[in-house]
């Protein structure tokens, strides 16, 4: 049933779907893997990641989602941590297979770093689209991101935030 109520709206859409389909989830819950065992054999996930510290730093600039604000720096920590258990949970088992990524590797060098991903979405390589180019600037063309390293700029600013992020289990 939760398969073809997931289904149903893409078939109304036209969307063929005997084909693969990419579902970006902003945040996992690991009492979804059960779910998509069962509901979706054969499913695969790639956790896309970078150092957690340029992510918290992002997070505090730019944002996550609208109304979805950083204002406490070690609350937001301590989520980031809870969060990246959650995607340490069931990694023993075979399905669904995993894949992590760094994002800040597959951008600079999307033909080497990314072939991997490339090879576990069955795609000969990976090129990115006109919306991805588009979405690389904010509006007024400022950006939407720090480059990876930038966080080291706030080392002292924001150590005790950084120290849970380097800490987690």
């Amino acid at each position: 049933e939760i398969r073809t109520r997931y289904l149903g709206p893409l078939r109304e859409m036209g969307i063929d779907t005997s084909r693969p389909r990419v579902e970006w989830l902003p945040r996992w819950d690991a009492h979804m893997l059960a779910l998509v065992r069962r509901v979706m054999p054969g499913s695969r996930i790639v956790i896309v990641e970078r150092d957690p510290r340029a992510a918290l730093l992002n997070w505090l600039a730019f944002g996550w989602a609208p109304n979805i604000g950083c204002p406490d720096t070690a609350q937001a920590a301590e989520w980031m941590t809870r969060a990246q258990h959650h995607l340490g949970i069931g990694t023993d088992i075979a399905e669904p297979r995993r894949l992590r990524v760094d994002a800040d590797a597959v951008f600079a060098d999307p033909a080497n770093a990314g072939a991997a991903l490339a090879k576990f979405l069955n795609v000969e390589r990976l090129q990115a689209g006109a919306n991805f180019v588009r979405a690389q600037t904010g509006l007024g063309g400022l950006p939407i991101a720090f480059s990876g390293d930038h966080w080291q700029h706030y080392r002292d600013a924001l150590a005790g935030p950084f120290a849970t992020l380097e800490n987690r289990t």
